[in-house]
């Protein structure tokens, strides 16, 4: 199965770099199991998450890769089980993005891939 990459920045708001910070340590930690639950019902084979400092402003770069990116954003903006709740209203508060609201959002444009 093909596996495609997906990327998505998202502009981390005043005061809030510490607690995304918190958030990806708690993902990696007391949340790792929950996050790699998680990761399946996605279909997520792959996810890195990044960090940004620019001029403008903190920026959280986020990439992965599923078989199918679209499908995986529909799935996520529809569950509903605690953890993810939690997770997505963690990361509203941290970027102001609502997961809830993107599952027909256009994904990312993909300028250039090398190497796959």
């Amino acid at each position: 199965m093909s596996m495609k990459p997906i990327a998505g920045a998202y502009m981390v708001l005043p005061g809030k770099t510490e607690k995304a910070k918190a958030l990806m340590k708690s993902l990696r930690t007391n949340h790792a199991k929950d996050f790699a639950t998680l990761e399946k019902k996605l279909k997520t084979t792959k996810e890195s998450i990044f960090l940004e400092h620019t001029p403008q402003g903190d920026i959280i770069i986020d990439y992965f890769e599923s078989s199918n990116p679209q499908k995986s954003i529909e799935i996520m903006a529809k569950l509903n089980d605690k953890f993810t709740v939690w997770m997505k209203d963690q990361i509203k508060d941290i970027t102001g993005f609502d997961f809830n609201a993107m599952a027909n959002e256009p994904l990312p444009e993909q300028l250039l891939k090398f190497g796959y």
